[in-house]
């Protein structure tokens, strides 16, 4: 068996262009989660970073919060979170910078119902027992839904639920409905689950998910940032050529089969470097209408719903010099 992965994973190397060879890798600490981040899988599996030029060290958290004390108190460089918890960390003056969208996790973060909840589409909501996490992007979702519809939360039997408890609380019918993101969506979607909507389908288009680098590293590790770039760009290519490493280290971390993570790959979008800076996509680093006006958007939401106690100026957190500066080295 060993054999075989080890075959495996040469082949997925042989695909990527050459490696540069550095005197010296750079300590990095990156903080992570179990999510669908399967770049930065591919890359810890694949060993991308260190032929990057990195020498990482991996600090694992299970939510925002946490990661964002890391963060403030410098014990981790960088890190990959949702758009939400990036915003209420701004809004905490917590000093670091905004250095490229992730995966976009528009798809997958849905509305996902029960079969018997006679929920076909949005206009089917009125009444139904939906639950959401307060302070989350799919609770905006959910409010925008519900104003398409020209309802308000008082339509509806809101339930608010952390994600411990979205699938005993879907598998025991005490809710018609559940917004959430990947991989609970998928995983809703096995306990017979049905998605009638997603981001795309209230006007929310901009990546959901997000990398952040401390500002001072940034200032004082300008070249670690260039490479950590760089390993992103290699784990795209591998991602492309051959996904299998990424979707088992996925499927492993995440405790789902490995076809759920196969279709939540298949079903997401992973912009490349060059989308990042491209004014025409949406969550352009560098277009006055990309990111930085899709994120002020949900921060101006957290702060109108109380979720934040100030209002973060987002073109300020985003530092596209990183994605910049490797392109033009690449």
């Amino acid at each position: 068996m060993k054999r075989i992965v080890s075959y495996v994973l040469t082949l997925c190397l042989s695909a990527l262009p050459a490696i540069t060879s550095y005197a010296q890798n750079i300590p990095i600490r990156i903080g992570w989660q179990p999510s669908g981040e399967f770049r930065f899988f591919v890359a810890k599996e694949l060993k991308l970073f260190e032929k990057a030029g990195l020498q990482p060290e991996y600090i694992k958290f299970n939510a925002g919060p946490p990661t964002l004390a890391a963060l403030k108190s410098g014990d981790i460089d960088v890190s990959f979170l949702g758009s939400a918890p990036a915003i209420a960390g701004l809004a905490q003056k917590i000093d670091y910078k905004i250095i490229m969208p992730s995966n976009e996790g528009l798809a997958l973060s849905a509305l996902v119902v029960r079969p018997e909840s006679g929920i076909q589409s949005l206009k089917d909501i009125r009444g139904k027992r939906i639950a959401s996490s307060k302070g989350a992007s799919t609770y905006m979702a959910l409010l925008k839904a519900l104003k398409l519809q020209n309802l308000t939360l008082q339509d509806i039997q809101f339930v608010d639920l952390a994600v411990p408890s979205m699938i005993p609380a879907f598998a025991n019918k005490s809710v018609d409905g559940i917004w959430v993101w990947s991989p609970w969506s998928s995983k809703l979607e096995a306990e017979q689950g049905k998605i009638v909507a997603g981001m795309r389908d209230v006007q929310i288009d901009w990546a959901q998910q997000l990398w952040v680098a401390r500002t001072s590293w940034l200032k004082e590790q300008p070249e670690a940032a260039r490479r950590l770039i760089k390993a992103m760009d290699l784990a795209t290519q591998a991602l492309t050529s051959n996904p299998g490493p990424a979707v088992e280290a996925v499927a492993s971390t995440l405790a789902i089969p490995s076809a759920m993570a196969a279709e939540i790959l298949k079903s997401d979008r992973y912009p490349t470097l060059d989308d990042m800076v491209n004014a025409s996509y949406r969550s352009s680093l560098t277009a006055k209408n990309g990111y930085a006006q899709g994120l002020q958007e949900q921060a101006q939401f957290m702060y109108d719903q109380q979720f934040i106690n100030a209002l973060p100026d987002m073109a300020q957190a985003i530092d596209a010099g990183p994605v910049s500066t490797y392109l033009k080295s690449r």
